[in-house]
């Protein structure tokens, strides 16, 4: 049976063919960037504090109660939560993980705007005060 030929690197402005997940050789790197956290997380030390967490729950989900075996931290790393701290991680399965990191998404998205929609209405004219400070004309 025919097999369909590989298409062109989706990378914008590269006419090179695609050899892996869209991408030609040139631009695999940028294809596979990682997330501020995971780009310096140390593995072995990860993983033993993933199989703590998976054993102290006995790969059972917390939220549900059905099997687990993904590790979740309870306060997000990205919100000043301790990375390899036992304490921080509790066992999900996977779609009470999904809904769990839904709603903080939505959560963190909606703070955002609320902050923004409150540095609008404060009612201050930021050019109105630059002038004031005499560095506007």
């Amino acid at each position: 049976m025919p097999t369909r030929p590989s298409g062109r690197c989706t990378f914008p402005g590269c006419t090179s063919k695609a050899t892996y997940r869209g991408r030609c050789d040139e631009h695999q790197e940028l294809w596979q960037r990682q997330s501020k956290h995971t780009a310096v997380i140390n593995r072995a030390l990860w993983e033993r504090v993933r199989r703590q967490a998976l054993r102290r729950d006995h790969n059972t989900c917390v939220i549900c109660g059905e099997p687990g075996n993904e590790v979740d931290h309870i306060r997000e790393v990205a919100d000043g939560g301790a990375l390899y701290d036992l304490a921080n991680t509790q066992t999900l399965c996977h779609q009470c993980h999904l809904k769990k990191t839904y709603a903080m998404a939505r959560k963190r998205r909606l703070d955002r705007e609320r902050r923004n929609a409150s540095e609008e209405s404060s009612g201050v004219d930021v050019m109105d005060v630059w002038r004031r400070l005499g560095f506007g004309s």
